[in-house]
């Protein structure tokens, strides 16, 4: 966008002559034209700036007009421009047609009447010019005025995003509160000018220290937040909050002088589902009160939260410990199902632990405190085990079971032990098991850890003749030539893809380009987390060969799930049309 208050338009046109004829028409408008001759041309301008609107030509050399507008609006940061097609074509009603198709706001016909073209530009201009004003009403509600900061309720709308994620996620959000130990010192010495200098470079140097995906807010007056999710453990939480006090320890060199300050931070941590927003805030607001009563410049964790996360650990391994002796582990299974036929292509090995005290547990109570206490390495050897066994014992009874596979999840731990294809290639032979007849799968983040050696572990794997998964697709960090050294034979994307169709085009866009990247490298494509007939639809549209989730089945016991196995199928869930594409 340009500086002042001119909207800039894009005019693209060929020829000099129309360009020049255009640029005298719209002059009285008193906005910024910038011209392109070819489409091209146009697409490099829109790289450089934002446009209130482009006047386009329908017939060009190279990139038509239809074919510079599909471009435009592929792009992100140029599909909202709206776009006048300008023809001297006599297939009006057709090209028309075509436009809007490609995403054409209007269309005109030359030659044309100036006074209907500015009117027409005109339009659009005053849209333009509403939407800054809104989007800016919308900025300034949402973010501090001083230093440009999210401000609290932007903060606070976050947070309880990031808590709602919880559920689904095996991480902790944390909530940094600071408070500038010595702030109404510098303001009462040298003013309120220097005061607000130093908040925008308290700002500054928290938005650098911080990583792109945490949100650092200020709250008011000296007070600023931290939102940091994906942490594992509280040692990486105070890791983060040294690295903020000793980001703000260092002299600030303001017009007024040089001046040092300190800072007292409190941490409060979320790290399961039902955790609100503002009483989160309020723990790390009374730990930071506790870290200024210490004598400030320090951090402090909320210690009632952390006494009961202790205990609760410390009860929680003990139990883990006697459970993996006592085997009071279940293993439940989830069928995953062909799309295009409705029969069952396998099914998912899920733990659960059937605790004394407190029932029947899901994973989300007890799998991140096996994984950091390596529990999870023993477990995971059972399940592997007790999953094959009842694999086999399915087979052994239904003949529509006879190819079924198994899908058994590997953590970080079991994946970095070196005995692991010994336990696995064991636990086949127990089992009596065609290795082909099983699946282990490893999230994306976990292959990521340490690639190289992920390759390595994973080609011996494929040795035994195993099948490989990379689970939970598209929410981490692959590159294209690592998912290429990958021996793996199926993408399962990411459920939060999965369960934002119909809702968000990204969503279906993401889904649909994960699906043709696994067919492009000749794997299978598994949706998880299909919960609606609408999702479904969406997927089996896009192409993608299998699909899991509540739709078909929640994860239930084998004696459960006895009919659907000896059926082989759950039922037609595929177009008239459909057919089988579970051949890579």
């Amino acid at each position: 966008m340009s500086e002042g208050d001119a909207a800039g338009i894009l005019l693209v046109d060929d020829r000099p002559e129309n360009a020049l004829a255009l640029e005298g028409i719209l002059a009285p408008l008193g906005q910024d034209l910038v011209r392109a001759d070819s489409g091209e041309q146009a697409l490099k301008q829109l790289l450089r700036r934002d446009f209130a609107l482009i006047l386009l030509d329908v017939q060009m050399p190279g990139l038509d007009g239809f074919e510079t507008a599909r471009h435009i609006k592929l792009r992100e940061r140029s599909r909202h421009i709206p776009i006048i097609f300008m023809t001297a074509n006599d297939r009006e009603e057709e090209d028309a047609l075509r436009g809007y198709s490609v995403g054409a706001a209007d269309y005109i016909r030359q030659p044309f009447h100036p006074d209907i073209l500015r009117s027409k530009v005109s339009v659009f201009l005053e849209l333009h010019r509403l939407k800054r004003e809104a989007d800016s009403l919308a900025h300034r509600a949402m973010h501090d005025s001083l230093t440009g900061l999210p401000n609290r309720v932007l903060f606070v709308d976050r947070l309880e995003m990031a808590l709602a994620g919880l559920a689904r996620r095996s991480y902790q959000v944390a909530v940094l509160f600071l408070d500038l130990d010595g702030f109404k010192l510098v303001n009462d010495r040298l003013g309120h000018e220097a005061g607000d200098e130093l908040l925008k470079e308290i700002a500054r140097r928290l938005s650098q220290v911080m990583r792109p995906s945490d949100t650092v807010a200020r709250f008011g007056g000296d007070e600023f937040t931290v939102l940091a999710e994906g942490y594992t453990s509280e040692a990486q939480v105070v890791a983060t909050a040294e690295r903020i006090r000793n980001a703000l320890c260092g002299p600030f060199v303001l017009e007024a002088g040089e001046v040092t300050i300190g800072t007292s931070i409190g941490i409060a941590l979320a790290t399961g589902a039902g955790t609100d927003a503002e009483p989160l805030i309020r723990e790390a607001d009374a730990a930071m009160y506790r870290a200024k009563r210490a004598g400030g410049s320090r951090h402090e964790l909320y210690d009632v939260a952390m006494r009961r996360r202790a205990a609760m650990r410390l009860r929680t391994e003990s139990a883990l410990h006697q459970a993996i002796e006592r085997e009071e582990f279940r293993v439940f299974y989830q069928p995953k199902v062909e799309i295009s036929t409705g029969e069952i292509f396998g099914v998912e090995a899920l733990v659960r632990w059937q605790h004394p005290d407190r029932g029947l547990l899901g994973p989300g109570e007890f799998i991140a405190l096996a994984e950091e206490t390596s529990l999870i390495v023993p477990l995971g050897a059972w399940v592997l085990r007790e999953a094959l066994r009842q694999g086999r014992e399915w087979r052994s009874r239904h003949a529509a079971a006879a190819r079924l596979t198994m899908a058994v999840n590997l953590s970080a731990h079991q994946l970095a032990r070196g005995d692991l294809c010994d336990v696995v290639s064991d636990s086949l032979e127990q089992a009596g098991v065609d290795p082909a007849l099983l699946c282990l799968e490893i999230t994306e983040s976990v292959a990521m850890e340490e690639a190289e050696a992920t390759i390595a572990a994973l080609r011996r794997l494929r040795d035994l003749g195993v099948r490989l998964a990379i689970d939970d697709f598209g929410s981490g960090y692959s590159s294209l030539s690592y998912l290429r050294s990958f021996p793996v034979d199926i993408l399962k994307i990411d459920r939060s893809f999965v369960q934002g169709l119909g809702r968000d085009r990204r969503n279906a866009s993401i889904a649909g380009a994960i699906v043709s990247l696994a067919h492009a490298l000749d794997l299978t494509a598994i949706a998880e987390g299909v919960e609606t007939e609408a999702q479904l639809a969406e997927l089996r549209g896009l192409g993608c060969d299998v699909a899991q989730g509540f739709l078909f089945a929640r994860p239930a016991a084998p004696e459960e799930l006895e009919d659907v196995i000896a059926a082989g199928r759950l039922g037609q869930v595929s177009s008239s049309t459909g057919t089988s594409s579970i051949s890579r």
